[in-house]
């Protein structure tokens, strides 16, 4: 797997960072806590960053998962790093799993290949869209040019995180966002440290089971869907987008209904 971490922001103009995982030390030098309650745009390049900001703004609007973007991140020695920086947006918070670009390597055409949108961020901070439909570039294009974040009402779907332990088979849960609880009824306190699995319908888990092996073993965007069961009973059908880092699987989901995925 190409070195990667987890971030964590907050959907303010700023992209403060809330959490980053450890592997940050291996991708940029930082730790941890040198990242945390900083805006991610002070660690961009100076040429790059109010298009990013741009972008990001768009893409929070747009409420956007798996959107990939090249750019690059400024190290802890000063230097800059080319990355790959993969955006799940997540009702209250903003996911990014960012990885270190080695165009070389076949799990970085794995993700290219399966993201829903891929932009290109160049030098001189012009932004090119390379995947994506004409629609969602136009779109895209129109959200970047015209949108204002302090006069935004943004109609928010509801939708919640988890980070699962990519190391062990019962792929014990991590991390659950707070939005689960209103969504789907799960403590959080209750969640962290069980497997995932107590919470499938167990008629979906072979189904389930061979689609999150199949993101930690390719790197790819994987679409899953499944009831939930909460106490044994089935709460809702989820739908989600996974992916796979070093620290663990990121899945964001959202309620759906069966018009949704047919």
């Amino acid at each position: 797997m190409d070195i990667n971490f987890i971030s964590f922001h907050d959907t303010s103009d700023e992209s403060k960072i809330l959490y980053a995982s450890d592997s940050v030390t291996d991708v940029l030098g930082y730790n941890p806590e040198d990242v945390v309650g900083r805006s991610a745009f002070e660690f961009l390049h100076p040429d790059e960053a109010p298009t990013i900001r741009r972008l990001n703004m768009a893409r929070i609007q747009a409420q956007e998962v798996s959107a990939l973007t090249y750019c690059r991140y400024k190290r802890s020695d000063g230097e800059y790093a080319d990355v790959e920086a993969i955006f799940h947006y997540c009702y209250d918070v903003v996911i990014l799993a960012t990885f270190l670009r080695r165009p070389e390597t076949e799990r970085h055409y794995v993700r290219a290949q399966s993201a829903l949108t891929l932009h290109i961020i160049k030098p001189d901070g012009s932004l090119e869209m390379v995947q994506g439909s004409e629609n969602q570039e136009r779109t895209m294009g129109l959200q970047i040019e015209r949108y204002n974040w302090d006069d935004t009402q943004r109609s928010l779907e509801p939708r919640f995180a988890v980070i699962l332990n990519r190391f062990t088979r019962s792929l014990s849960i991590l991390f659950v966002s707070q939005a689960a609880q209103e969504m789907v009824g799960v403590r959080i306190e209750d969640a962290i440290g069980k497997s995932f699995f107590n919470y499938v319908d167990p008629r979906d888990q072979p189904q389930l089971r061979d689609a999150l092996e199949e993101a930690k073993t390719t790197d790819e965007f994987v679409h899953v869907c499944f009831n939930w069961c909460t106490r044994g009973h089935v709460v809702c059908l989820l739908e989600g987008i996974s992916s796979c880092t070093s620290d663990g699987i990121v899945v964001v989901f959202r309620k759906c209904i069966k018009q949704d995925i047919e």
